[in-house]
């Protein structure tokens, strides 16, 4: 008897894992690899769509990929050191063109990032510069020494204090509205909205931002009538930055932002100095459309 419940006992404990061995003898799971990305959309109210999206970290490593047919773009920055500046470049609207972004936050690993990469970030990327240049953020050493965190961020408060109430009009919350880090896509609505709205001219005395669906005269032959309000940003006055644009008074409709894009296609498309295209909205609101052109 006493025999049988030591056997008994001894086969209790095996089939328990006793003995210290383990119960688990399958194959370990296989960790999914760590994924750290910078992604965003490369638009200027349209997508930006096949153009070649280049993202440089302050240590000179890039990585290039090109943006979807609705401008989105996703890059794997693991083990990449901030800052970081990411252009676009390729074709809209029948015109050459390269956006910048800046991106001064570390992306920690396992993170993901929103970089867009618009005429807004790129009138960012231009109020960084001392010479107004965007493309300066190319520049490692002044990419490092422009894009900390707290200039980054001064120059955007400043436009979004601009841009209020062209955020609020387009539905979104013009307090969290970002130019740089905002999700958006291409589609008219939120932040596409206000860049279909918002018209952008980097020049040698600063960025110049116009409304333009804003009201004008009434007569539109008037080749002197006022154009849409404008607001212009320089790194003197970020800091102070003037009063926002006024709202756009009409939506700006499908039908008009084509219009107005193939309109401009021809302008560009003639000799400098011949012609300039600008959108002209009735102060009563109704739909002005767009008249006569002269390049600068």
């Amino acid at each position: 008897m006493r025999h049988a419940l030591i056997v008994a006992a001894i086969t209790a404990l095996t089939a328990c894992g006793g003995g210290g061995g383990s119960a688990d003898s399958g194959t370990p799971a296989t960790k999914a690899p760590v994924v750290t990305l910078v992604r965003g959309t490369a638009a200027s109210g349209a997508p930006f769509a096949g153009a070649t999206v280049t993202l440089t970290d302050v240590n000179g490593t890039q990585k290039t990929t090109t943006a979807g047919a609705d401008g989105g773009y996703s890059i794997d920055v693991k083990g990449m050191t901030a800052p970081f500046v990411v252009t676009a470049t390729g074709t809209t609207g029948g015109i050459t063109a390269t956006y910048v972004a800046v991106l001064a936050d570390t992306v920690s690993d396992g993170e993901t990032k929103t970089v867009n990469v618009t005429p807004l970030t790129t009138a960012i990327a231009a109020l960084l510069s001392d010479a107004n240049n965007p493309l300066d953020m190319t520049d490692l050493a002044k990419l490092k020494a422009k894009a900390t965190p707290a200039e980054v961020k001064k120059v955007v408060d400043a436009l979004k204090s601009v841009l209020a109430n062209v955020v609020t009009a387009s539905g979104a919350d013009a307090a969290t509205f970002d130019p740089v880090k905002s999700a958006f896509k291409a589609d008219r609505t939120g932040l596409d909205a206000v860049l279909d709205t918002i018209k952008v001219a980097i020049t040698s005395d600063g960025v110049v931002l116009v409304n333009a669906f804003a009201p004008i005269a009434e007569n539109q032959a008037d080749p002197t009538a006022a154009p849409a309000p404008s607001v212009v940003l320089t790194r003197g006055n970020v800091a102070t930055p003037p009063g926002a644009l006024v709202a756009p008074t009409i939506a700006p409709s499908t039908v008009v932002i084509n219009r107005l894009q193939e309109q401009l296609n021809a302008c560009f498309a003639l000799a400098a100095g011949q012609s300039r295209y600008q959108n002209r909205p009735h102060r009563d609101g109704s739909e002005g459309g767009v008249r006569g052109c002269r390049r600068l």
